[in-house]
């Protein structure tokens, strides 16, 4: 019985932590786009991301052009089950020909829902919805500088941020198909200067694309970067893009590429990505919860049984006793009267001896 607690261990598959979205139409400028929801818990946060129109990511970032962040927030029932899946919406107030890629989170982390394909954004509605004050604005070109311009496999990336800003920096690698992740810089002080450097590592390999998104949490201006290839590094690493992006055609309907969380964590050398590492410990201390009660109810089970099994032998063992006593006592010997003995086995005195 000892033993029992780990025999279920060992027999019980591991738990991952994951969920997944599909846009099942292609998206339109100012149109409504269909987000199919599987798995998770609430609040859904949905990323959506448009890359600078410029294709030359060796220049800086000031001529990058106009790229836009938008985020969506659902709350809706908790959890949806994995068997079962909850269909919403979203306006897109993105313009047509731009470059879109989304970005699903819950409170187990950024990225926990996986990330789309590179999208191309078709025409629709008239221009109406459109935001008037994009990303890379010239506040966030003033609050992000010495942005990388080429990225080596599994290669260490650095920015500068100006201490002005309000709140704690954040940067998401954001990887299409792939594992985005959010790295988290150290507090800001607050002041005049460029005293404050993130520095993040890049664990996907050669070929995959990406891109960088450099903002607050305090909701400050965020900085958008191109897609950039990565290229051929001297590193090697456990890298979360292993797929080449592509770019679909606006007819294509898109699934985010991680369908469950990873098993391992982006690595960090001056900031933590610890969403994710949250997600897998919680995974993990679940599991061990989940098995520590199986292996209770498994063993209160088996205790209940050996118990009926002793009750029932009990009673079989009493039943067998009673069957016996029933069949010994009619063949017990016949009682006969006093009077029908023999003299010899009477206890009267005979005559002539008084």
């Amino acid at each position: 019985m000892a033993l029992l607690p780990l025999l279920l261990l060992l027999l019980l598959p591991p738990l991952a932590h994951g969920w997944s979205f599909t846009l099942p139409t292609p998206p339109s400028q100012c149109a409504t786009l269909p987000l199919v929801i599987t798995g998770g818990s609430s609040p859904y946060v949905f990323t959506f991301l448009q890359f600078p129109s410029s294709t030359n990511s060796s220049t800086g970032n000031s001529t990058w052009g106009a790229g836009r962040a938008y985020t969506l927030t659902l709350d809706l029932p908790n959890p949806i089950p994995s068997s079962s899946n909850v269909t919403e919406s979203a306006l897109l107030p993105f313009p047509a020909g731009s470059l879109l890629v989304v970005v699903g989170s819950d409170p187990s982390g950024y990225g926990s829902g996986g990330t789309s394909g590179v999208i191309q954004v078709g025409p629709g509605e008239a221009g109406g919805c459109l935001p008037l004050a994009p990303a890379n604005e010239t506040a966030a070109l003033e609050a992000f500088r010495a942005f990388p311009d080429s990225v080596g496999q599994c290669e260490e990336q650095s920015a500068q941020f100006s201490s002005s800003l309000s709140g704690q920096v954040t940067v998401d690698t954001v990887v299409p198909l792939g594992e985005s992740y959010r790295t988290l810089a150290p507090n800001t002080t607050g002041g005049e200067g460029w005293d404050g450097t993130v520095q993040w590592d890049i664990s996907v390999t050669a070929g995959t694309q990406v891109a960088f998104v450099l903002g607050t949490q305090d909701g400050g201006p965020v900085l958008v970067s191109q897609l950039m290839a990565v290229q051929p590094g001297q590193e090697t690493c456990e890298a979360l893009g292993a797929i080449s992006t592509t770019f679909p055609a606006p007819s294509s309907p898109t699934t985010s590429g991680a369908q469950a969380s990873p098993t391992t964590s982006p690595p960090s050398t001056s900031a933590s990505s610890g969403s994710k590492a949250g997600s897998i410990a919680g995974g993990v201390l679940g599991g061990i919860v989940g098995a520590l009660l199986l292996a209770g109810g498994t063993m209160f089970l088996l205790r209940q049984y050996n118990r009926r099994r002793r009750r029932r032998r009990e009673r079989e063992r009493e039943r067998q006793q009673a069957i016996g006593l029933a069949v010994w006592r009619p063949s017990a010997p016949e009682k006969l009267e006093r009077g029908s003995w023999g003299r010899g086995y009477r206890d009267e005195p005979e005559e002539g001896h008084i």
